[in-house]
């Protein structure tokens, strides 16, 4: 299997408690990153889509088990919580071989890399 890393801002984690979807809990840990233009490109070579939100571009990323969160320093990183919006990340993954017909390839986490971690605001400050 081939791997590929592509670097993104976090929109929305769920890699500590799987996403819960209409109030249910689905069968996947996610990470949706907000791309550059750059990453979509590369993203596209291999028919995975992103979605416009905004001024910006996301796609999400999936597994079915908990992921690998490694530092800087290549030392794996035991989350207690959900990786914050706009934290900064690399992410390893793979693409499906198949392409769905209207939603393109899906992306697989193989592991994550945490970059810069953004800083938490509690009531505007």
């Amino acid at each position: 299997m081939t791997y590929k890393a592509i670097s993104g801002t976090v929109a929305f984690c769920n890699l500590v408690n799987r996403e819960v979807y209409e109030g249910k809990e689905t069968d996947w840990y996610t990470l949706t990153l907000t791309l550059d233009e750059q990453g979509c490109d590369k993203l596209a070579v291999d028919n995975v889509k992103t979605k416009q939100y905004q001024d910006s571009y996301q796609r999400k990323f999936k597994t079915k088990t908990p992921a690998k969160v490694l530092d800087l320093d290549n030392h794996v990183i035991a989350l207690e919580k959900e990786i914050p919006r706009g934290s900064k990340v690399n992410v390893l993954y793979s693409v499906s071989k198949k392409p769905h017909p209207i939603y393109g390839c899906s992306v697989y986490i193989q592991s994550v890399r945490l970059v810069e971690e953004a800083q938490l605001y509690v009531d505007g400050f």
